[in-house]
């Protein structure tokens, strides 16, 4: 369930994403949770990096455990915003789930490529949401890596290597 101070979450989340239509669907998919959830919102990667900047050295908030990352958005992409975070060593341990509604499998192989550790196609229909949250946890819990995208002669989002 999402909390509103994270001194009483088990998780930090930061989603970033333009889309309010996708934030509130991602707000429902994660309200469902059995842990508390304290989740932050931005629209941009650039948004992001100043947030990072800031919570990284406070200690009342911290790094996020987990970030939700769309990649096209506006001012700074997630792509742009990913390769920012990996390039620091520091943020290494923060675990990134990147959404895009893009079709393009190249894509989520590049948001990989780049220290994601899932991509996900997010045209998801509205009942894969228990999919979608389990693959949350799965990477937040244990660091497990997938890559989703959707099929061609199949409806629904399939797991590919």
């Amino acid at each position: 369930m999402l909390v509103e101070r994270r001194e009483i979450a088990d998780v930090h989340f930061l989603l970033v994403e333009d889309d309010a239509d996708e934030a509130a669907l991602l707000r429902r998919v994660l309200h469902r949770s059995s842990h508390h959830i304290y989740c932050r919102e931005l629209v941009n990667g650039r948004q992001a990096v100043d947030y990072i900047r800031r919570v990284a050295n406070d200690s009342a908030v911290g790094l996020p455990d987990l970030i939700l990352l769309d990649i096209q958005m506006p001012v700074m992409t997630g792509l742009e915003f990913l390769a920012w975070l990996r390039a620091d060593a520091r943020y290494n341990a923060v675990q990134v789930v990147v959404l895009t509604g893009v079709r393009d499998d190249a894509i989520l192989r590049q948001a990989l490529a780049l220290g994601a550790n899932a991509a996900l196609n997010k045209e998801l229909r509205r009942e894969d949401a228990d999919t979608l949250r389990q693959m949350i946890i799965d990477v937040w819990f244990h660091g497990e890596v997938y890559y989703f995208a959707e099929q061609t002669d199949a409806p629904g989002p399939s797991l590919l290597p």
